[in-house]
C-alpha cells in the first residue's frame, strides 16, 4: 500500500519480499531476501488536485530603507501544487507596496506588513520597517494640519528633499525637537547637507531688547527668552538674522517682501543689531518687511531657528 497524502507531488517506496513455496508438504520461506521500488509522480493536469499545504517567506522581518527597495520571495508545501498563484497584499499601502512577484517598494516611514496568500488561503507574513536613509532626520515629515497633525507624525511620510535633494525655502514640516516634543517649521535654508528651518510661531515671552552696551550686545534680552523656552529641546536654537531674512525676500521697510510663512502677520525679533544706530535692531515686521527701531518702543516675540544636518 502506498500512501499520497504525504503532501508531495512526487513519492517513492522501496518494497522488501523473499519467496515463500510449498515443497511437498512443507512452506518454506527463501532465505534471500530482494526489494523493488515504486515511484509514483503525481500532476495535477491528471485529474488529481494537489492543495497547497502550506506558505513561507525568505524573511519574517526586514528593515529597509527609504530610499531602496527589498525581494520577497515565496515557496509552497508542496513545491508544485496544482494552483501555483500566490497573492501579494501590504497591510499599509502608505508606508510600502508590494508587486505581484513579491517586491516591495517603499512609500513612506512606518511598519507594514506584507503577506503571501495561496489560492486556498494559506498564508505566509513578514513584517517590514522603513526608515529614512539618515536617522538625523527621522524626526522631520512634511506637515499638512488636515493629514499629517501634530502628535500623529509616525503615521505621516517624509517629504522627499529630506531624504535626498534639497528642500525649498518655505517648506513645511514637523520636526521632533526632543522624545516627546514636536515643533511645526519651516525650511529657511537647505542645501543638502544642513536644514536649517525657523519655527512657524513665535515662542517665548514678548520681551524688550536689552539697551545696554552697543548693537552687538543689544539681543541679549530676545535671547535669554528663547533660550528658556527651548531649553528641553536636543537641539541648539538660535534667532533669524538679517542675512537670512534678506535671503528669503525680505527687504528693508519694504511691505510684504517677506515671504508670507515667516512673518504672519506678527512681529519678531532678528538677533542682528542695527549698524548705523546702536539703541536699535533688526525685526521682521508685521507688514513683511525688515524693520530697525528704536528697542525702547517695542515688546517682541521671538522665533527659533535650528540647524540639522542631513
Amino acid at each position: 500500500e502506498m500512501l499520497l497524502d504525504r503532501g508531495n507531488t512526487t513519492d517513492t517506496v522501496t518494497y522488501n519480499y523473499r519467496l515463500r513455496m510449498w515443497v511437498g508438504s512443507n512452506y518454506q520461506v527463501s532465505g534471500e531476501e530482494r526489494h523493488f521500488t515504486l515511484k509514483v509522480n503525481v500532476y495535477g493536469n491528471d485529474g488529481v488536485n494537489v492543495e497547497v499545504n502550506g506558505v513561507e517567506l525568505d524573511k519574517s522581518s526586514a528593515t529597509v530603507k527609504l530610499t531602496n527597495s527589498l525581494q520577497l520571495n515565496a515557496s509552497t508545501t508542496p513545491a508544485s501544487p496544482s494552483d501555483k498563484t500566490i497573492t501579494w497584499t501590504s497591510s499599509d499601502p502608505r508606508i510600502a507596496t508590494v508587486t505581484n512577484t513579491g517586491l516591495v517598494e517603499t512609500k513612506g516611514v512606518g511598519t507594514t506588513t506584507i503577506t503571501a496568500t495561496a489560492s486556498n488561503g494559506k498564508s505566509a507574513s513578514a513584517s517590514i520597517k522603513v526608515e529614512v536613509d539618515n536617522p538625523n532626520i527621522t524626526g522631520a515629515y512634511t506637515y499638512n494640519e488636515t493629514t499629517c497633525p501634530t502628535g500623529s507624525e509616525d503615521t505621516c511620510q517624509p517629504t522627499t528633499c529630506l531624504v535626498s535633494g534639497t528642500c525649498p525655502a518655505g517648506t513645511a514640516i514637523s520636526y521632533k525637537v526632543n522624545d516627546t516634543t514636536t515643533q511645526d517649521f519651516h525650511v529657511l535654508h537647505d542645501d543638502g547637507n544642513t536644514l536649517t528651518v525657523i519655527s512657524a510661531i513665535e515662542l517665548g515671552e514678548k520681551v524688550k531688547f536689552d539697551d545696554s552696551g552697543n548693537s552687538i550686545n543689544g539681543p541679549r534680552t530676545a535671547n535669554a527668552s528663547l533660550t528658556k523656552a527651548t531649553m528641553n529641546w536636543n537641539q541648539a536654537a538660535r534667532m533669524i538674522t538679517r542675512t537670512e531674512a534678506e535671503s528669503v525676500g525680505c527687504i528693508y521697510s519694504v511691505t510684504n517682501s517677506c515671504p508670507p510663512w515667516l512673518y504672519n502677520n506678527t512681529a519678531y525679533w532678528t538677533a542682528t543689531g542695527h549698524a548705523e544706530v546702536t539703541s536699535s535692531a533688526w525685526f521682521i515686521q508685521s507688514n513683511g518687511s525688515l524693520g530697525a527701531f528704536d528697542i525702547n518702543s517695542l515688546h517682541l516675540p521671538v522665533r527659533a531657528i535650528i540647524d540639522i544636518s542631513k
